[in-house]
Order: structure tokens, then sequence, then C-alpha cells
């Protein structure tokens, strides 16, 4: 478990909730016709270079009792990729995610790993150098994007698990999320199960 989640979990319990078992990665295989197809038509638009008739996730940040599960999306999350599968979207999330898309890009990072991959090259072809974005630009980025895509639909598919996705970039009681993650900040329990609450797509 990395730090942001292990924060996350230390700032959940203090809320109340209690982090329990997660369940297997999003997957095409596990979702109907119909949001299988869409999850595949994001590939499409990603402009994706493979024959794929299955998609699977990374997986979960944290699930927690209630079959709840809750992602928390860091900077490498935001950049117009993610935007693309957003558009007609009308989650818990978009109208916030989209923005930060557009206003935090410039945050995502563009080193090593998180540029390019191999399995990311195969996926959407050879990436372009680092920082530009004619041609590929950043196969990871779009496989992130594609990846975060993929829980999303599975999540409105499923029948059992709900999602919730905050953002560091999300603002509770005038504070900025990444720093009560960070520590520098707190925020009352409430306020943050009213976010999740109101980030959970049911």
């Amino acid at each position: 478990m990395g730090k942001t989640e292990t924060a996350m979990g230390v700032l959940l319990a203090g809320a109340g909730y209690r982090v329990t078992v997660k369940p297997p990665a999003a997957s095409t295989a596990d979702m109907g016709c119909k949001a299988s197809s869409e999850a595949l038509d994001i590939y499409g638009r990603l402009q994706g270079i493979q024959e794929r008739t299955l998609l699977t996730s990374g997986r979960w940040d944290i699930a927690v009792e209630g079959n709840l599960l809750i992602e928390v999306d860091e900077q490498e999350h935001f950049n117009r990729h993610r935007a693309t599968t957003l558009e007609g979207t009308s989650y818990p999330w978009t109208a916030d995610y989209r923005r930060y898309c557009t206003e935090h890009e410039s945050r995502c990072r563009t080193y090593g790993g998180y540029w390019a991959s191999g399995s990311s090259s195969a996926m959407f072809g050879p990436a372009s150098p680092q920082g530009d974005h004619t041609g590929v630009g950043a196969p990871r980025w779009r496989q992130r994007a594609l990846y975060d895509a993929v829980r999303d639909v599975w999540a409105r598919d499923n029948q059992v698990w709900k999602l919730a996705r905050v953002s560091i970039y999300d603002v509770v009681d005038g504070v900025r999320f990444r720093d009560v993650l960070d520590g520098r900040s707190r925020i009352a329990p409430e306020r943050l199960r009213e976010m999740i609450e109101s980030r959970t797509l049911a």
C-alpha cells in the first residue's frame, strides 16, 4: 500500500469506515455486453492500436465495509486523455474531474514510467519524446485514463460494489484534500464522510 492509500486509510478509520478485502481488478469479462462494449469503445477513442476483446484495470485503492470502493486520484490521473474518457458521462465526479484535467495537466508527471511503459506502448504505440504531445504523446497517460474508465464503467454496471472517487485537488471546508492527506491540514471526520457520499456512484 502506498503512502497516499495509507494516509487515506487512517482518515477513513477516523471517520468510522472499516477497511476490508478488495475485490479483483475491474474487467470487461465481468461486465454485461453493453458496458463491455462501452469500455472497448473508450479504448478506441483513446486511439488504442490492438484488437482487444478484454480489458482489465489495475488493483483498486481501498475497499471499506458496505461494499464501497474508494479511489484516491493523484496528479497523474488528470490530463487530456482522462478528460476524453469522461466526455458524455454523468458520474458524481465528472464535472470536477474534467476541470481538474484542464487546470492541472501541467502537474501530470512526464518522466520515466509515468510517460511510457512496455505495456502502454504495446497498447497505444511508441511514445513521443517526453513532454511532446504530438503523435502518440504519452502512452502511459492514455493507459491510466483507460484503466480509470474501465473501473468507472465496471462500477456503474456492478450490482454489488459502489465506487467513490476523491482527488488530491478536491477542496473541503476551504482545505485542499492533498494537504489533508499529507498531514498539513485537517478536516472534521463528518466532512470527509460527506465528501465521499457526494462522490459515490450508487
